[in-house]
């Protein structure tokens, strides 16, 4: 990659993190499912039982447990608190940023990578689900780690890149539902 590549990548993390990253636990929950996704990763820690999601000790099955992994990770590390909620929303938005710059270098240019990842950066339903505790930004950016993996192996990157596509695919499942894994297959199965 060159020093350029580099830059652009840098830059585009440095801005979508200041977005994302800034203030991120100032405000209380507001969406109503911010709570419960919240408490569920709460009571997953505090019960030690990191299979079986629960809320108010009632078995919860309705979203796939990744998040609320990744959760209770954060609380377990800094505590329960909003930020610690939020964090792995704001990082996927990050992530998801970097990645569309990278994309957009790889398949373009830097020009057009820096573009493509400022302005999904500033997209204001991005800005809302990377501030938000819900899988959804979570989601997203495993499928489009599974694009990008997928690039870097057609154009040479060897079967690393292709394990790594196949791992971000088996990680949407546990991230939100069956169709992030089977959506890219079918999309990529149309490019060939």
């Amino acid at each position: 990659m060159t020093t350029a590549g580099w830059r652009v990548l840098l830059g585009v993390g440095l801005a979508a993190g200041v977005l994302y990253l800034v203030r991120l636990g100032a405000a209380p929950f507001v969406d109503p499912p911010e709570g419960l996704h919240a408490e569920i990763a709460r009571e997953m820690l505090a019960g030690g039982d990191w299979v079986t999601p629960r809320f108010n000790g009632v078995r919860y099955f309705d979203k796939p447990p990744l998040l609320y992994w990744l959760m209770a990770t954060g609380f377990w590390l800094v505590g329960v608190s909003e930020w610690a909620a939020r964090i792995w929303s704001a990082l996927a938005a990050v992530g998801t940023a970097v990645l569309t710059a990278w994309i957009g270098w790889r398949l373009h240019s830097e020009r057009a990578g820096l573009i493509a990842g400022l302005v999904v950066a500033a997209n204001l339903e991005s800005f809302l689900f990377g501030r938000m505790v819900k899988p959804d930004a979570l989601f997203v950016f495993l499928i489009l780690a599974a694009f990008a993996a997928f690039l870097a192996a057609y154009r040479g990157a060897g079967q690393l890149a292709l394990l790594l596509a196949y791992g971000s695919l088996g990680l949407t499942l546990l991230a939100k539902d069956l169709l992030g894994a089977v959506g890219p297959v079918v999309a990529i199965a149309l490019f060939f």
